[in-house]
């Protein structure tokens, strides 16, 4: 059979402060006496008492965090502030000995950017209206734009846009183009990354379609002309 007594702490106290009057109307019917019970009795008080203080030098100990937690955020606010007026005070008069009196370390050295990096996920959205859309991943820190270079027909590679977005609308491909290639660069000044492609092939049916509306819209240009 096991054990009916709680192992947790507080279950403890109360299974014995509630057993107690109950085990003292007849101790020895239950083979329990009576100096036996007073002294589970003390210890009952006892445990209740240091419970009590426990608690006490919690709440205690909360209230005292919080308010060490206030002063030392007081003192980080008002020290950044000092902080701050020593690293202008070096700037205005250019002296870097001012860290060195202060013992605080002089500002760090910016660092140089690295590698234009290649863009990601290149996306290619042809429209109805014969535009392309293209979108991509890719940074834009320390200075990182992007060129595109486009191809039409596998004739030569052009520039077509340099941006620092991350998506761009081809709205000028020739009428009747039937591929058109994209090469998408990481760069920071004259430093380019490799290239990310993307390419198009038009549908001949939609290009025919288009070819067919031009005719007849310059012959009607003519008609009127005429």
């Amino acid at each position: 059979m096991s054990l009916v007594v709680p192992r947790g702490r507080d279950e403890l106290i109360e299974f014995y402060r509630t057993h107690l009057p109950v085990w003292r109307q007849d101790p020895s019917r239950i083979g329990l006496s009576a100096v036996q019970l007073d002294q589970l009795e003390a210890l009952v008080q006892e445990a209740d008492e240091r419970t009590a203080e426990m608690n006490d030098l919690r709440v205690r100990a909360m209230s005292a965090t919080t308010a060490r937690n206030d002063a030392t955020d007081a003192l980080r606010r008002f020290g950044a502030g000092l902080m701050t007026t020593i690293r202008g005070h070096a700037q205005t008069t250019n002296d870097r000995s001012t860290y060195t009196e202060a013992m605080i370390p002089p500002p760090a050295a910016p660092t140089p950017a690295g590698k234009p990096t290649t863009p990601t996920a290149v996306r290619a959205q042809p429209g109805s209206d014969g535009a392309v859309t293209l979108a991509w991943e890719g940074t834009i820190s320390g200075g990182q734009f992007f060129t595109i270079m486009r191809s039409i027909d596998n004739g030569p590679f052009v520039h077509a846009a340099s941006l620092r977005r991350k998506t761009w609308r081809d709205a000028k491909i020739p009428l009747g183009t039937a591929f058109v290639q994209y090469r998408i660069y990481g760069r920071r000044g004259e430093r380019f990354s490799l290239p990310a492609q993307a390419f198009v092939q038009f549908g001949s049916i939609a290009r025919t379609a288009e070819k067919a509306a031009a005719r007849e819209s310059g012959r009607a240009a003519e008609s009127r002309a005429a």
